[in-house]
């Protein structure tokens, strides 16, 4: 008897991260639940922010970001040449199960195509607009006046968030990537204003993340 395929929903990568993957045993397809959907395989319209290939080529990992969250995909051994040709700043369809290892929710690839832009329209008349989850950093100034300063990834002023976390991850990779959580407390900012600034970055394609829980700025 012929196995059926599950459905590739449409869904926002916000929906993925914030339902609980229910894992089934055997050839069952483990899945997250939304409305009266049991969903395994996803249909994603995202930008790619990120991008790690292994030096023998037999681990990749992208980051994907619709604007409501970020999510890895990742290829291993043969998997890889799937991503080959999907390079960063690209808008791409992305076909793939949701898995989770480390506590960690991530997608496999079955087909990565690139799209024109415009399917950014096609994508919110699908979906509706993504709800904007980043927040502008309060920066201290000298003045009586609250002032806040929105994150820039290309922002050069002296006294930047943007340019401590980046020469802070700099000077904590020895080679292998810097830890998230020294970098986050060696930042003097608060935790959510520091995760904001990296999610910034994340975003900007500035840094990228080999594996969770480790940085690395992109050459």
């Amino acid at each position: 008897m012929a196995i059926k395929r599950s459905t590739a929903y449409r869904v926002r990568i916000v929906d993925i991260i914030n339902n609980q993957l229910i894992k089934q045993e055997g050839f069952n397809p483990s899945y997250i639940e939304l409305g009266k959907n049991q969903v395994s395989r996803v249909n994603l319209i995202s930008t790619v922010v990120g991008k790690y290939t292994s030096d023998d080529e037999n681990y990749s990992a992208l980051t994907l970001d619709d604007g409501t969250e970020t999510i890895r995909v990742k290829g291993f051994g043969p998997e890889v040449f799937k991503l080959k040709n999907v390079n960063v700043g690209q808008l791409i369809r992305l076909v793939g199960k949701i898995k989770e290892y480390n506590d960690e929710k991530y997608l496999t690839c079955e087909v990565a195509i690139a799209l024109d832009p415009n399917w950014i329209i096609v994508n919110e008349l699908e979906l509706g607009k993504p709800v904007p989850i980043e927040k502008p950093v309060p920066v201290k100034t000298t003045s009586d006046d609250s002032v806040e300063q929105p994150i820039t990834a290309d922002s050069s002023e002296k006294g930047n968030p943007n340019i401590k976390i980046l020469n802070l991850i700099k000077s904590e990779d020895t080679g292998s990537g810097a830890m998230t959580e020294i970098v986050l407390s060696k930042s003097g900012l608060s935790d959510e204003a520091a995760k904001d600034v990296l999610f910034a970055l994340l975003k900007s394609g500035e840094i990228f993340e080999p594996k969770k829980g480790v940085l690395k700025i992109l050459d």
